[in-house]
């Protein structure tokens, strides 16, 4: 209540007609009292008013808290029954001066009922404005000066808002965001807007403000030199709640020097050899390219470093997707591999897709030169399969090797240069859309085995020659390179040898 120092408040009984509202009073309007009426008439009245004398006017006593009680207290006043009873007064001493009476009501009225927000705000900077300081009215009110100081910006609102707030055509949240405006132009702008959005004052003020990032203070890595001009925006909070502090005025440049000092940070965790990696976050966000390392892993795991908005820098122990993804597609590649081997090596046919699709397509090109070269060098075969020979065109295969499709087209070319009905026909076989036409016509012409060029056996995995090696009972001493090992095997393969993985 008062401050140490005044003298002792005296209680009196004082008839209701006798008392009277302060014109002083914070609090603006009419109260609602309808439950403190039924209160004070079921229990009585349990706190006395605080008073004091009116020696101006007509006399009698100004209340200065207890405003909601003195308008119970006439509601249950009954003209037919008569006057109640003298109301119980504290009463102030005389010479306490406008100020410290504002003191005493907003105090009590902060205490027993919430005031609206903006009697609070004018009370505080009528208080301020009269030479109060900022720690003074924080401590006289129980408030952080935070709270003090938040009130006073809301305070700065234009008349017309202020009212607006007051009548609940403004929320809080709307009044925050006006305030933050500063300037009344802006405020002004923003509620003509925001009464077209049906209300949203706090949208309408957010699309009016110049720069709604905000690099803090605290998150600097920097050294932060004297041209450094920082701000503070009261009612900003961070991620928990807390007040945020205050921000640096110039946004890019902040966050210019916060990069720079990441980049030497990063170099000195490349540095690091328990690190896997050291990368930047990128821009679609963390979890697009990386994955968050468990506590217990440390295989592959590296650092990815990023700035929030806030200025804040992060690190962030990781492992990269793409990585992951490799290492699965090399173990696949990996158990293909011992597979093929294994079935080579226990004399299997192995498909020529089990190698891989490239090797496939060559393959099946190759089967095709074969078969256009016989066709051509057997006219009676080919009159009667014409109908089969028809489903084939000149589609040559975009995806062959180079040096397979050299062999394909100079076969072409010596078939064209006979002249003869068959051997341009003929010409015609090399289309994957008769490609099971073409398979069941050199099955039934005995073409399973067909030589191929030395060039194929090194497209094959080194597991693969070392099993055909095998396969041909070679003598394989020491340890040779693969293209040594392709020599020893096209110098010693018998007449008509085709791998295991090279028939139709």
């Amino acid at each position: 209540m008062p401050d140490g120092g005044m003298r002792p408040m005296e209680v009196e009984n004082i008839p209701l007609r006798h008392l009277k509202t302060w014109p002083g009073h914070a609090r603006k309007g009419t109260p609602v009292v309808d439950d403190l009426v039924a209160s004070i008439k079921a229990e009585g009245l349990l706190q006395p008013l605080v008073v004091v004398k009116d020696h101006n006017g007509e006399g009698g006593y100004f209340v200065i808290a207890g405003n909601r009680r003195l308008e119970a207290l006439r509601k249950l006043a009954d003209p037919t029954v008569g006057a109640l009873p003298p109301i119980a007064c504290n009463v102030l001493p005389d010479g306490i001066d406008d100020d410290k009476l504002l003191e005493i009501s907003l105090a009590e009225n902060a205490v027993r009922l919430d005031m609206h927000p903006m009697d609070e705000c004018e009370a505080f900077a009528k208080l301020a404005g009269e030479g109060k300081d900022l720690p003074g009215i924080a401590r006289a009110f129980d408030v952080s000066e935070r709270f003090v100081r938040q009130r006073l910006v809301l305070a700065t609102l234009p008349e017309k808002a202020r009212t607006a707030y007051r009548k609940g055509e403004i929320g809080y949240d709307g009044a925050v965001a006006l305030a933050r405006l500063g300037d009344p132009k802006l405020v002004a702008k923003a509620m003509k807007i925001g009464k077209g959005w049906n209300g949203n004052y706090e949208h309408a003020a957010g699309q009016l403000m110049r720069d709604e990032k905000r690099f803090y203070v605290e998150h600097a890595r920097f050294p932060t030199a004297v041209n450094y001009k920082t701000a503070e925006d009261l009612f900003d909070v961070d991620d928990k709640g807390q007040p945020a502090g205050p921000y640096f005025i110039k946004y890019r440049e902040a966050m210019t020097e916060q990069s720079a000092w990441l980049s030497q940070r990063m170099l000195a965790l490349a540095k690091n050899d328990s690190y896997a990696f050291v990368d930047l976050r990128p821009e679609q966000g963390f979890y697009t390219a990386f994955r968050r390392a468990e506590a217990e892993e440390t295989k592959g795991v590296g650092i990815v470093c990023w700035i929030e908005p806030s200025g804040e820098v992060r690190e962030e122990r990781a492992v990269s997707l793409k990585s992951e993804r490799q290492q699965e597609v090399k173990k696949a590649k990996e158990a293909k591999k011992a597979d093929v081997a294994k079935k080579a090596a226990k004399g299997e046919k192995v498909h020529a897709g089990e190698v891989s699709n490239a090797f496939a397509y060559d393959l099946r090109y190759l089967h095709l030169v074969a078969l256009m070269r016989y066709m051509a060098a057997h006219p009676e075969v080919f009159a009667e399969r014409v109908e089969t020979l028809c489903a084939f065109n000149t589609d040559h295969g975009s995806a062959l090797h180079d040096d397979v499709r050299k062999l394909l087209h100079g076969a072409i070319k010596e078939l064209l240069d006979e002249g003869t009905l068959a051997a341009k026909v003929a010409s015609h076989i090399v289309s994957d859309r008769g490609a099971n036409a073409y398979k069941a016509l050199a099955k039934e012409l005995d073409l399973g085995a067909i030589e191929w060029p030395k060039m194929m056996l090194a497209r094959l995995p080194r597991v693969m020659l070392d099993a055909e090696a095998k396969a041909l009972k070679l003598q394989v001493r020491g340890e040779k390179s693969k293209t040594a090992l392709i020599d020893l095997i096209w110098k010693h393969r018998p007449k008509g040898w085709v791998p295991q993985y090279a028939r139709l």
